[in-house]
């Protein structure tokens, strides 16, 4: 369903004020780098590539977007678990998704 009156909507976004875009940007980034923070102590930690590579930076696609990044040695098998090389199954440790819904 097609979003209505989006040229509307988009108009008015434009006239905000740039102070009160700037104070928005600010708190954004405050609140992703806590998120960030959050998820690195929730994270699993062994060789601590893991921790070391979460991190929060600006969404270079959208104003007032920022994203936390997990990267490190295979998160998704960690996040969901996976099957090891010797076919044994290596159970699921969740920690970004919960810590990002709590």
């Amino acid at each position: 369903m097609p979003m209505q009156n989006l040229e509307r909507v988009k108009a008015r976004l434009a006239r905000i004020p740039d102070r009160v875009k700037e104070a928005v940007d600010r708190r954004l980034s405050i609140e992703a780098g806590d998120l960030a923070a959050a998820v690195q102590r929730a994270a699993p930690v062994e060789t601590g590539e893991l921790v070391a590579s979460i991190h929060a930076e600006r969404n270079p696609r959208r104003d007032l977007s920022y994203r936390v990044i997990v990267g490190g040695p295979a998160p998704l098998s960690v996040e969901f678990g996976h099957r090891a090389a010797d076919g044994s199954h290596v159970p699921a440790r969740p920690f970004a998704y919960p810590t990002a819904r709590a």
